[in-house]
């Protein structure tokens, strides 16, 4: 019996240690597939309220891939329905597209970019949390009724870890100050193989695949100023107010939303995985700390007063007349004031 008991032991204390070390080890996420990937897109939106990511992807027909998020991820939403939509698919784009075939019961569309062409489809996912609910592994494939030779998709995955890819860092004096300045710090990874364990994955990870293209868009308050970027984002602009009306859900139309753009052709498929580090600095004015501050001023103001009446007794020069005119030592009485010189002189012209 006490055999049982320390084998049990032993392997909750096994699953604590893998669930502790897998939380801190791994924060990237992860494209696998067996052949090279055409195109990636990664769209991550974060204003306070909530986080999500936005994936797209473009498969070779009988192409498969593996999406790793290190998080319990729930199932992600299909973009298909809104992104079908044509200026929403040039917004995404940033170029004119034409489509010329209806969705049907199919599901997929065919779109054309002069002369190239591309189907945009519903995924098929398929989902599993791997290693005690910390990650989850999706398979994402092209329908087979897609006819291009390239298909893309997009899917929305909500439900990260908080500060999971930013982390918001105060100063010292946030507490007393009625002006909060943050600096909050974005960290997002791709392949990044150093930041797991091999044992963890049930799969080759050691053989990350070439991404020709990536495209990375970071969603951001006009609000946040951008301070930092390694490496430096290739382009910023003011999200279009029609289509993304349509594309993000829950936007406040009092705040301008800005996209930073990365992209990278040449690293991802020298080194295999990319990183992004951006910062962007925030203020804030408290109302309640001005209005808690000018209650502490009153109070003083109103303490001080009490404390100077209740002292006149114990205080005897407290009681003396301010007027320096009933002062007998007062220098005023000293002053030999003289007449005016004008009046002088015409007394002087009359005798």
């Amino acid at each position: 019996m006490k055999l049982i008991s320390k084998a049990k032991d032993f392997i909750q204390n096994k699953n604590e240690f893998f669930k502790k070390t897998t939380n801190h080890s791994m924060n990237s996420v992860f494209l696998l597939s067996e052949n090279e990937i055409e195109e990636a897109h990664f769209n991550l939106f974060i204003d306070g309220k909530s986080t999500f990511l936005d994936v797209g992807l473009k498969l070779r027909k009988d192409q498969k891939i593996e999406l790793f998020l290190p998080w319990k991820s729930e199932s992600p939403e299909d973009l298909f329905n809104i992104i079908k939509k044509q200026e929403v698919l040039c917004a995404l784009f940033n170029q004119h597209l034409k489509i010329n075939s209806s969705t049907g019961s199919n599901q997929y569309i065919t779109a054309d970019l002069g002369a190239k062409k591309f189907d945009v489809v519903c995924a098929k996912v398929n989902k599993e949390n791997i290693n005690y609910d910390t990650y989850t592994k999706f398979t994402i494939e092209r329908p087979s009724t897609a006819t291009s030779d390239i298909a893309y998709l997009r899917l929305r995955f909500k439900g990260t870890k908080s500060n999971f890819f930013n982390k918001c860092h105060t100063g010292s004096d946030a507490a007393v100050s009625p002006v909060k300045e943050s600096i909050e710090v974005i960290d997002f990874r791709i392949n990044e193989v150093r930041s797991v364990y091999w044992e963890e994955f049930p799969t080759n990870i050691q053989n990350t695949p070439g991404i020709k293209k990536l495209h990375f868009f970071l969603l951001k308050s006009y609000r946040e100023v951008n301070t930092l970027a390694n490496p430096s984002y290739h382009r910023c602009r003011e999200l279009e107010d029609k289509p993304w009306e349509t594309y993000l859900p829950n936007r406040d139309d009092d705040d301008a939303t800005l996209a930073y753009h990365w992209k990278s052709e040449n690293e991802i498929l020298e080194k295999g995985h990319y990183a992004i580090l951006a910062t962007f600095n925030k203020k804030q004015t408290s109302i309640t700390k001005v209005i808690i501050y000018i209650c502490i001023i009153i109070l003083i103001s109103w303490f001080s007063c009490y404390i100077f009446e209740w002292s006149k007794p114990y205080l005897p020069f407290l009681n003396q007349p301010n007027d320096l005119s009933h002062n007998e030592s007062s220098p005023i009485k000293e002053l030999n004031v003289l007449p005016p010189q004008e009046k002088s002189v015409n007394s002087h012209n009359i005798k």
